[in-house]
């Protein structure tokens, strides 16, 4: 009984853990990719994504809300209420987008706390701004994670996690080091390919919501 319930747990457990790795990595792609461009493009993503990350996580925390609600009404067997909650969870989402956006395109209070070259902080502010690009759709993404968990189907989120990283991974250096759109864009590349990404992560898991099993 113990060994089983064990077995349950990891198997549930390690397809959450390797999305959540797969996540981590698209900073560490980030941040290996620009340290082969300049050491001002490495200091902005390093303070950039410092100031995303602490964003995405705020309201992420509020989003997390969806998976205890859907779990609670799978487990009662009420399934034709959980498409209800997860609809109002994606409105959530985009209206915490709002301030989200705003603080990232506007990071003045932020980066007035302390001294940096004018060029670092250039980089920085064109970064957030792209970033402020993908929010909604991180956000509606981290919506349909919460869903999927609670339902017991992490596959999914790590299929999708790990899609995103090696996409990440070719687009993110192409871009910034490769010059695929003309020149070198650096931190600048680094930024659309995080756009990319997370729009087709959002788009996939919508995708698996219509056509899934």
């Amino acid at each position: 009984m113990l060994v089983a319930a064990i077995r349950g747990l990891i198997a549930h457990a390690f397809p959450i853990l390797v999305a959540q790795l797969a996540s981590i990595g698209m900073m560490v792609v980030d941040t290996a990719v620009l340290g082969h461009v300049s050491a001002l493009d490495l200091a902005a993503v390093a303070i950039g994504g410092g100031i995303h990350v602490a964003v995405v996580f705020a309201l992420v925390g509020i989003l997390q809300a969806v998976a205890p609600v859907v779990a609670h009404l799978h487990g009662a067997k009420r399934d034709s209420e959980v498409a209800a909650v997860l609809q109002q969870g994606f409105w959530l989402a985009l209206l915490l987008s709002v301030p989200g956006v705003l603080f990232l395109t506007h990071p003045g209070a932020v980066l007035g706390l302390v001294e940096m070259d004018a060029a670092v902080n250039l980089r920085v502010r064109q970064y957030l701004t792209l970033l402020a690009c993908g929010l909604p759709a991180a956000l509606c993404y981290r919506t349909f994670y919460a869903f999927c968990n609670a339902l017991g189907k992490p596959r999914v989120l790590m299929g999708i996690g790990l899609a995103s990283l090696a996409l990440h991974a070719v687009l993110a250096r192409g871009l910034a080091l490769q010059g695929w759109l003309g020149e070198p864009l650096g931190v600048v590349g680094c930024g659309i390919s995080n756009i990319v990404i997370g729009w087709l992560a959002c788009l996939s898991g919508a995708a698996y919501l219509a056509f899934g099993p």
